[in-house]
Parts: C-alpha cells; structure tokens; sequence
C-alpha cells in the first residue's frame, strides 16, 4: 500500500492528464447528472434562478432576433440549451458526456423544445456549419490546458459568423489570491459521489505558477488506488483578451459573471463578450 500511496506524493505537471475515464465514467457521470438537476447547490451548475437571470441577460445583450443561431460548448444536460430556445434561439449543443448529451436530447423531446445536441469534445468541433453566439460558461475554459485554450477559441471562430459574439467566463485574479493551498481526506463507507463501494478520498489543492490552480484526488478502495487530477486557471481581463486576439476574436466587453454583474478587481469570476473579427 505505502507504494501505490507513495505517487501521490510526487507533483503533478500543470495539466497532466487524467489516465482514468472521469466525465463519462459509467458511475461518476450518474452523480455528476444528479449534481447539475440539483436546484438547491451549484456545484456542478448553477442554481436555476442564477440561470434565469443569465440567460435574460445574455438574450439582452445577444438579442435572439440579431445573433439567432447559438452554440452551447460544454452544453452538459442542457439546462442553459433549453432557456435559450424558450428565449427564441435556435440552438445547438455540444457535450462529451453520453450521460447528460441522453438526459439533454430526452428532456428537449419531452419539452417540444428544437434542440440539436452532438456527443463530442469541443476541443474537436467541426460540425460544418457558422452560428451567431458561442457561450461557453461555468468556468469551462479555465479548465483547460493553454493548448486547448487556443484550440477550442480557433475552432468557436471557424463556427462563428464574421460579426459573431462568443461569451466565456472563468475565475479571476481575486479568486486565485484567495485560494488557500489545502489537503483533506475522507471516509465513505456507505459509497458516494466517486464509488458506489466503500472508499476514502484523499485531497490536494495546490497554487501553481502561470495561475494555476490543481485538485489532486486519490480515491482508494479495496481494488487499489486511483488519481483524479482538476485543474483550473484564473485571469485577468488582460489575459482573456490576449488568448482571444491570437485566435481572431477582439474583447468587446467584460462583466463580473454571465448574468450582468459589473466587473471589479473584488469579482470572483469574470465574463467577456468576444467579437469575431
């Protein structure tokens, strides 16, 4: 035991790899479904009012009648999807997970809702067709590493209209000072959010230079022990322009979150709208 412990002991890379499935693992896909129908927390999204508010906003800002076409990255069970077509665009989403991609088409079906949804990694996308407003939200784009930031901002704008908008967000530089380097552990004898089985789950958050911000987790059970690793970078607006520019799309505006907030040096998150050049 103490050398399947002992890896966990070295640092991971910034944005080393996971080695298992997690997103569509056949178990933890079914609690993460679970965690984004759940009205009462945000852990996996936000809370419905939060949504609300956010999809007024952006159909404010992005009005259906000028920008109708949308593309939804990361669309997950397709709770944001669905208030933007009741909103009046016409919408497409896009998710890596078959668990919340079924749970999406099923609940746009029931809903009478035009939905087309795609099981695929955005981070790949060539569905062969332009749309007028790319969201990708919920702090998505931080999750991935600066080489599939550049790929999925270049492949959003060959699917984007000269003229089009794109609305990301991620953590800012005020959660990153904030963070608190962090290790915990756990014991689960009745199973929970990673294994239906009995498990303990040990924890590391680390600061890493570059703004970046790893969750190192090891859940071990009688079969052996197995990493997760998270990973998440915060930014200025400074440096989302930057990384939007390389792939031909200019900053136009920059909030505190994708329902409206203003945007100050205290924000936890921030917003942009980028412009297709």
């Amino acid at each position: 035991m103490y050398q399947q412990l002992l890896p966990l002991m070295q640092i991971p890379r910034p944005y080393q790899p996971n080695v298992h499935p997690f997103w569509d693992d056949e178990y933890i896909s079914a609690r993460m479904l679970e965690a984004h129908l759940n009205p009462q927390e945000d852990a996996a999204s936000r809370v419905p009012a939060f949504m609300d508010r956010s999809a007024d906003w952006i159909a404010r800002i992005a009005p259906p009648a000028q920008y109708p076409r949308l593309l939804d990255l990361g669309c997950g069970p397709g709770l944001y999807a669905g208030r933007f077509a009741r909103r009046g665009y016409q919408v497409t989403g896009v998710d890596l997970s078959r668990r919340s991609v079924r749970y999406a088409t099923a609940h746009a079906q029931a809903e009478k809702l035009d939905i087309r949804y795609h099981l695929c990694d955005y981070c790949q996308l060539d569905l062969g067709q332009t749309f007028d407003l790319v969201t990708l939200i919920y702090c998505d784009y931080g999750v991935l590493s600066p080489q599939s930031r550049r790929e999925v901002l270049r492949r959003a704008r060959a699917h984007l209209r000269r003229g089009g908008r794109m609305l990301l967000d991620g953590f800012s530089a005020a959660h990153e000072a904030a963070f608190r380097p962090y290790q915990t552990w756990q014991h689960c004898p009745q199973g929970g959010f990673w294994r239906k089985e009995p498990y303990m789950v040990m924890e590391e958050g680390r600061l890493y230079p570059e703004h970046v911000i790893g969750q190192h987790i090891a859940v071990i059970t009688q079969e052996g022990l197995t990493p997760y690793e998270l990973w998440n970078t915060c930014f200025t607006p400074e440096a989302l322009a930057a990384e939007a520019l390389e792939a031909g799309l200019c900053l136009k505006e920059v909030y505190g979150d994708v329902a409206g907030a203003a945007y100050d040096t205290h924000s936890d998150t921030l917003a942009v709208v980028l412009e297709a050049k």
